[in-house]
């Protein structure tokens, strides 16, 4: 098969991942990255503002190793969106880097009263992640929204604070209260977890 130089649109890109042929993995990968090492890295800092810079490239590392896995065994294929199935790859493992991260802090007598938070809220982002798969970016963020305000607050927010912060946020004048009723599933997320966990129900 041949191996255009230079491919840039998604579908080529899928042609070389799918060429069964080391040197088209291996250009696939690297326009992967040239293409798409940004993109997902702002979409994980807006999903997790405290992931560091190198958290980001090691999400990054292990997206394209899955990838790479994913071609190999013939689980890869060329239909969908290519940004929407490396942007799920690189949540899941954001989800284990976290976990893997919270495990090394465990022991610390210092992160000991903290640790039974952070093991939820990993257990809590990861549950938000399935309940909001098939969501738009702005319903999730919305959804996101209106978890970090109860958790900063104490309470929920208004229909009126979330429109407010997300206003600001995006600079615009949108009001929210068409995809308000998306919020209720970040709480039945929080509901369900908690119920898990013996703190609720």
């Amino acid at each position: 098969m041949h191996v255009p130089d230079d491919p840039s649109d998604d579908s080529r890109i899928k042609e070389l991942l799918t060429s069964d042929t080391v040197a088209g993995l291996e250009k696939g990968l690297q326009l992967l990255d040239k293409h798409y090492r940004e993109l997902i890295f702002a979409g994980l800092r807006k999903w997790n503002p405290s992931l560091l810079p190198t958290d980001l490239a090691d999400i990054w590392e292990m997206t394209l190793v899955s990838v790479a896995k994913n071609v190999m065994n013939k689980k890869f294929t060329e239909k969908g969106d290519l940004h929407a199935y490396l942007r799920k790859i690189a949540r899941r493992r954001a989800i284990d880097l976290l976990r893997k991260q919270n495990k090394l802090t465990f022991g610390d007598s210092a992160d000991e009263v903290a640790a039974p938070a952070i093991r939820l809220l990993a257990e809590l982002q990861e549950e938000l992640e399935h309940c909001c798969e098939e969501l738009s970016e702005t319903e999730r963020f919305v959804v996101q929204l209106d978890i970090s305000l109860f958790f900063e607050a104490g309470n929920w927010p208004s229909l009126e604070d979330l429109t407010e912060v997300y206003n600001r946020q995006y600079g615009t004048t949108e009001h929210l209260k068409t995809i308000s009723s998306r919020r209720y599933r970040g709480r039945e997320s929080l509901r369900r977890v908690l119920t898990r966990r013996g703190y609720y129900g």
